[in-house]
């Protein structure tokens, strides 16, 4: 499911000049450090639009980066 959400994401942000979707094997992350503060609100809205699909997805925030979890994926690893 990770790896699908992802290149979701990577279509979906693709036209956000400085937006970076990473893959970390168990989670997802979307920078925004290098997009214009202004365009903030509209990358957050692309990224839900892609996470309404995905209920089993937790969406959270951190400083210039948004955060995308599976928390199955994160418990089956150990």
């Amino acid at each position: 499911m990770i790896d699908e959400v992802y290149g979701l994401l990577m279509e979906k942000t693709k036209l956000t000049p400085g937006a970076k979707v990473e893959n970390n094997k168990f989670c997802l992350s979307v920078h925004f450090r290098c997009v214009e503060e202004k365009k903030w609100s509209e990358l957050a809205a692309q990224v839900r639009s892609v996470l309404k699909h995905y209920p089993k997805l937790r969406f959270s925030q951190r400083r210039k980066v948004r955060y995308v979890i599976s928390h199955n994926s994160f418990l089956n690893s150990f």
